[in-house]
């Protein structure tokens, strides 16, 4: 199957700086997390082209956060339209089978034709699932791990712009931006990825 693009970072030239990036500035790390910041998904780790594990599911609950000058009405910025925005993320995901369209030993195939349509293929060493569509999110990563999943989740965050006004990092004076997803409701193990106004997506934070 064909590999799907990365979702668009937002446009920010490599000198952007926020307006009130200067000392002096208060400066704070604000962390969302809600109950219902949360999705449940099916799926699998592929290894190699002959081994995965067995299908299976967690809940994933997802953690994000701002850092931004806190500006004079005491906040970094509205947090609220944030918190929809993760929402309303997970809510896509929520109750699917999540499969990664990017990886070299998956072949995922839509089907087409009166019999057919609305199905899909999913190929893996030979033995093929075939499942409603509607159940099934693709995903343009190359394996579904907590990894990948912080990685689009942070994308599709900075990428976005609840205001309709550009990037929301840029809009908000947003310096830096780190998503948080973990398995099995926040029990197992967790996985971070951040972006910063400065050096961009997937940076290392120490």
């Amino acid at each position: 199957s064909p590999r799907l693009p990365p979702p668009s970072p937002p446009s920010l030239s490599s000198n952007s700086r926020p307006a009130a990036y200067s000392k002096g500035v208060h400066y704070s790390t604000l962390e969302l997390g809600k109950e219902d910041m949360k999705f449940s998904a099916a799926h699998y780790t592929v290894f190699s082209a002959t081994e995965r594990e067995r299908l299976h599911g967690h809940t994933h609950v997802v953690r994000v956060q701002l850092t931004g000058p806190v500006a004079a009405d005491g906040m970094i910025a509205n947090y609220a339209l944030f918190k929809t925005r993760v929402r309303e993320l997970c809510k896509k995901w929520d109750e699917t089978y999540l499969v990664p369209g990017n990886s070299e030993h998956i072949k995922v195939e839509f089907k087409e034709g009166a019999s057919d349509a609305g199905k899909v293929c999913i190929t893996h060493n030979g033995l093929t699932q075939e499942l409603p569509a509607d159940d099934v999110r693709v995903l343009p990563v190359t394996n579904v791990t907590l990894e990948e999943l912080s990685m689009l989740l942070l994308h599709e965050l900075v990428g976005e712009a609840p205001a309709g006004e550009g990037s929301w990092a840029e809009s908000h004076e947003i310096i830096a931006v780190t998503v948080k997803v973990s398995s099995d409701g926040g029990r197992g193990q967790w996985a971070s990825t951040s972006w910063s106004m400065e050096r961009g997506f997937g940076c290392p934070v120490y």
